[in-house]
């Protein structure tokens, strides 16, 4: 046995040491994380820290899970070892309702882009307002990830007074 056992040895991925772990008491914010940081959690490869920092710095930040879950590539599992890691960025978000806002007001939502912007804006002109942000749902355009975003966002109620 002892004159095979040379021949039998563990893949070198094995006997890697494991990632540097981030000090869990010092956590910095998704926008304040530069690639080496971000590169520390398992999983996180160059790519997907650049795609990180992409996101912060086109969404200003992220604040909260339904954001960082709309990041190509982040699974719910991923998403656990970020919130470990990193705090979410402090960013004031004020419920506006959708029908009193314009494509240009709907775009600076994370993850709407200019195009789908003006077509929720259009399904909404065509049914006079929405009574319920649901009832985007019937716009296949809307994945479930980008709808929870909208739900931060928005909310729906038709003849709402302009005094709110």
């Amino acid at each position: 046995m002892q004159q095979f056992s040379n021949l039998f040895k563990f893949p070198d991925f094995i006997n890697k040491e494991p990632k540097t772990k981030i000090d869990k008491a010092k956590k910095i914010s998704f926008s304040q994380a530069n690639v080496a940081q971000l590169t520390r959690i398992r999983g996180i490869g160059p790519v997907m820290a650049q795609r990180i920092i992409r996101m912060c710095d086109q969404w200003r930040g992220i604040g909260s899970e339904q954001e960082l879950m709309m990041i190509y590539g982040i699974t719910p599992s991923l998403k656990e070892e970020l919130m470990m890691a990193f705090s979410f960025d402090q960013k004031l978000i004020i419920q506006r309702n959708i029908n009193e806002l314009h494509p240009s007001d709907l775009s600076e939502i994370p993850g709407v882009d200019f195009s789908l912007a003006k077509d929720i804006w259009e399904f909404m002109r065509l049914r006079q307002g929405l009574n319920d942000l649901e009832e985007l749902h019937l716009l296949e355009a809307i994945p479930p990830r980008l709808f929870e975003v909208i739900q931060l966002y928005l909310y729906a109620m038709k003849n709402e007074s302009k005094d709110r």
